[in-house]
């Protein structure tokens, strides 16, 4: 062999030399670019993240840390109130209204009422009150000669206030020398009276002119100022 063939064989093979070399040092690089891994996601209100993935060759990227699971809290608005129960009513049968004389409940009938001044001439009146309600009554007392008058309204039932009120008959003046039972109170119109509050008894002690002592009147009684809705019995006689 020439010694150009044996140059030209050396120089062949330190190509070859060369292009082993490079590929090794490829080969290299391609290791140290592994593929991204990817991460596990994370639990839990602050999660990190997942573990890096293994690439062909090296390591690739840690993957991004998963989205936290939100816990669900109680609602801060309270619930609506419920409708308040409606109030009973008092049941008043009457007759209403009776809180103004013209329209005072007789308490007897005929009208116009008139009863004699026996004791055992009276009655019982019965009647419901409630707050603000004023009830009036009426009878007309008549005097005789053998009579002692003594006017008289009374009451075992409480919550409220009882009145009797005189007016002598035939549009005479009335003079109330005072009350033997209750305390002396002016009362509807220009009517004077006696008034208790219950359970009691009041007794007016009136005085009618004239020469024959006749002391016939117009008595009024009154039932006012309840406490509550109640039921009332009012005993009375002239």
């Amino acid at each position: 062999m020439t010694n150009q063939g044996l140059g030209v064989r050396w120089l062949l093979g330190a190509a070859l030399l060369l292009a082993s070399a490079c590929g090794s040092e490829a080969d290299d690089a391609s290791g140290y670019a592994g593929a991204a891994g990817a991460g596990a996601s994370g639990s839990g209100g602050a999660a990190s993240g997942g573990s890096a993935g293994a690439g062909v060759g090296g390591f690739g990227a840690g993957g991004a840390g998963g989205a936290g699971v939100g816990g669900s809290g109680a609602s801060p608005t309270g619930g609506s109130g419920g409708a308040g129960a409606v109030g009973g009513s008092c049941n008043d049968p009457g007759p209403e209204p009776n809180d103004t004389l013209p329209k005072a409940t007789p308490v007897c009938s005929p009208a116009p009422c008139t009863i004699g001044c026996s004791d055992s001439a009276g009655g019982d009146l019965t009647g419901v009150l409630s707050p603000g309600d004023v009830d009036l009554f009426t009878y007309f007392g008549e005097d005789k000669v053998t009579c002692t008058v003594n006017a008289e309204a009374s009451t075992l039932d409480s919550g409220f206030r009882l009145c009797i009120f005189a007016q002598c008959g035939g549009g005479k003046q009335t003079t109330i020398t005072g009350c033997k039972k209750g305390t002396l109170t002016p009362g509807p119109g220009e009517l004077q009276g006696c008034c208790a509050q219950a359970p009691a008894a009041v007794e007016i002690d009136h005085d009618c002119p004239g020469l024959t002592d006749d002391d016939s009147a117009a008595i009024t009684m009154q039932v006012d100022q309840a406490s509550a809705c109640l039921d009332y019995t009012v005993a009375y006689h002239f």
